[in-house]
């Protein structure tokens, strides 16, 4: 945990403890607008088994508890899980949550600043970019695949 400390601070990245073992990082979004009506998403870093698993999650991105159009969202999830590296969204039936995470096993190796930052960023980056589809589908169950805006290359 002190590594991906010292990443986040090398990064000039402002996070907090939310609990022994998990940080949270919150990053500023251009299209998502969280449901408290802010620009910008929290995600949470979380060493698992024992150090060996890297978590990083987007909890309560959306809610499909009341959406007539859950399915068709949850259709678009997939596609767009097939088309973006690293992501994977995540949905709980019981109360509607979806979320979205990126994991990584390090078990003997160790875990690059590099590779850190890409786990971490792919989310706010992609959720962003998929936001306007995503919000389309909830709306009207209309699909279109395409984002809000290219992922520029450096």
């Amino acid at each position: 945990m002190e590594r991906l400390e010292s990443f986040l601070l090398t990064e000039q990245l402002k996070f907090r403890t939310a609990k022994p073992g998990h940080l949270v990082v919150g990053f500023a979004t251009n299209h998502y607008v969280s449901a408290a009506g802010s620009r910008g998403v929290g995600v949470a870093i979380r060493l698992d088994e024992e150090g060996r698993f890297l978590e990083c999650i987007a909890p309560a991105l959306y809610n499909l508890a009341d959406c007539p159009h859950r399915e068709t969202v949850l259709r678009l999830l997939v596609m767009i899980m097939q088309r973006s590296k690293l992501i994977r969204f995540d949905f709980d039936a019981q109360d509607g949550e979806v979320r979205c995470l990126t994991e990584c096993p390090i078990e003997d190796g160790s875990l690059t600043r590099e590779q850190f930052l890409r786990l971490l960023t792919a989310i706010p980056e992609l959720v962003d970019r998929w936001d306007p589809a995503i919000r389309l589908a909830i709306r009207t169950g209309e699909v279109r695949l395409e984002p809000a805006q290219p992922l520029v290359a450096d």
